[in-house]
């Protein structure tokens, strides 16, 4: 059985048979493993290829006592560089560059020759190293080299996990479509009931589709990826990167109460767990929550302190513009040095926010119309209507002065239509939320408060919240009171 596991090319654990495997391994008996070091290697493999971190190194440590110091052959080396690359994929799993890059080194200097699926796993683990170090050219070298090597010899996961780094590539370079077309390829290949680490394809076509502002859509994806996400448990950052993407989908919908709820929590895990990588998402949307709210004082910078983006966004809060173009003009050009060219976005568009604000027409204009000119080809909009009055108001200047070409002249009028013209037409002090909204439709078809819940995925009781609210801003009491009002104001 070992020598099947194990035969050359790829092992078998990595072709799909994971699980039974590590059903074999958990029947044998302690002492078959005590003098065999490659069994628990593999043993320690089977396990990271199921994402159950908690006993590997355990298992690699138990296995290099059993190897000589010396006089090692070579298939010695190649267990100890099999060791290395469990340690180079267990740190990808805690996002632990520098632990990544020594161990993958140690790796390639003595996994065999012929392991060609060993070294393939290992440019997937440079590849990632160098995203975290935010070298995305490097990742993007290593990522494609692994993608070769796997694709040749068959290697499953190895080739699905580069192209999720190739679709994370494409969505830091601001190629969304690219991207969406290589997370739906993806998922089309592996086939049903998708792998774990897909989960990351469906976060992925959530994040994209949120950037449309096709929020139906993002939900939907969303919903097939916590299930998968949840189940990589508390080691692994997964589930609490998908609960921050719904906190900020929940913003996008106009539901701050829940958005607020979603990431206190999560942020609690993050920190909990030393999630480095969510901690700083997790600030972001605080302090968006924060301002959605009308928070704008000591709170918000005191979070946003380790975020320059965040900060300057603050600041534009409190109407401190000259404070954000300071923060936001070294962090422009360390975008533009290094090729970050979806932060580059979010920084013009900040840049033009705080122009107009004092008043530098110009300069407001000319950073808006390099952000659209960035915008436009892949249809960015929650970039820009996200900053809410002030980008709409910034626009609409722009837009009447003709100061744009055709192309932008139009995305321009688009991003404008795009700013809840649900409720900026509706003749209410307090207009209905989005999602308030949608509720009221569904009211109107019929539905019960179950049966709303059912639909939206949500809870009874939060639907019933959202009921008091709208008869509440209606001025009524029964639900076809609310109907016949919501006719009379043109809201249905």
């Amino acid at each position: 059985a070992e020598y099947l596991i194990d035969a050359k090319g790829p092992s078998l654990q990595f072709r799909g048979g994971a699980v039974p495997i590590l059903h074999w391994l958990r029947s044998l008996e302690t002492a078959v493993f005590q003098t065999r070091p490659s069994l628990l290697i593999t043993y320690a493999s089977t396990l990271l290829a199921v994402s159950q971190l908690a006993t590997i190194e355990e298992k690699v440590q138990a296995a290099e006592k059993m190897l000589p110091d010396t006089a090692q052959d070579v298939e010695t080396r190649d267990l100890i560089g099999r060791i290395a690359s469990i340690r180079a994929t267990v740190g990808v799993a805690t996002h632990q560059a520098e632990t990544i890059i020594t161990q993958a080194h140690r790796a390639l200097a003595y996994l065999d020759p012929n392991n060609v699926g060993g070294r393939a796993s290992i440019s997937w683990n440079l590849g990632y190293a160098y995203l975290l170090q935010g070298d995305r050219a490097a990742a993007g070298r290593a990522y494609a080299e692994a993608q070769a090597k796997a694709v040749a010899i068959g290697h499953q996961i190895i080739a699905m996990m580069s192209t999720l780094g190739v679709g994370s590539i494409q969505e830091g370079d601001n190629q969304l479509q690219q991207a969406a077309q290589t997370y739906q390829h993806l998922l089309q290949a592996v086939g049903e009931p998708p792998p774990l680490p897909m989960c990351e394809a469906y976060l992925g076509l959530a994040r994209i589709h949120h950037e449309w502002n096709a929020l139906d859509a993002a939900q939907r994806y969303w919903e097939q990826n916590a299930p998968l996400a949840r189940q990589f448990g508390s080691r692994i950052d997964r589930s609490v990167m998908s609960d921050l993407f719904l906190a900020r989908l929940k913003l996008a919908q106009g539901e701050v109460d829940e958005a607020a709820a979603i990431v206190a929590q999560a942020a609690q895990t993050a920190r909990q767990h030393r999630f480095e990588m969510q901690i700083g998402e997790a600030v972001a949307l605080q302090v968006a929550v924060l301002l959605r709210r009308g928070g704008k004082g000591e709170t918000a910078v005191s979070l946003a302190q380790n975020d320059p983006l965040t900060l300057a966004r603050v600041h534009l809060a409190q109407g401190n513009a000259a404070a954000a173009l300071n923060l936001l003009k070294p962090l422009r050009q360390e975008t533009e040095t290094k090729g970050w060219h979806d932060k580059r976005l979010k920084v013009l568009v900040l840049q033009a926010l705080a122009h107009e604000a004092l008043g530098e027409a110009d300069e407001a204009a000319h950073h808006l119309a390099t952000a659209l000119a960035l915008g436009e080809p892949q249809n960015f909009v929650r970039t820009f209507l996200d900053e809410g009055q002030p980008m709409a108001a910034l626009l609409t200047r722009i837009q009447q002065a003709a100061a744009l070409s055709e192309s932008l002249q139009q995305y321009a009028a688009t991003l404008l239509a795009a700013f809840t013209p649900q409720t900026a037409a509706q003749p209410l002090v307090d207009p209905l939320s989005d999602r308030e909204l949608e509720v009221l439709h569904l009211i109107a078809q019929g539905l019960s408060n179950r049966e709303i819940a059912t639909r939206l995925f949500l809870a009874i009781d939060t639907v019933k919240g959202h009921n008091r609210r709208i008869f509440d801003k209606l001025g009524v009491r029964r639900r076809t009171e609310a109907v016949a009002q919501a006719r009379e104001l043109g809201l249905l």
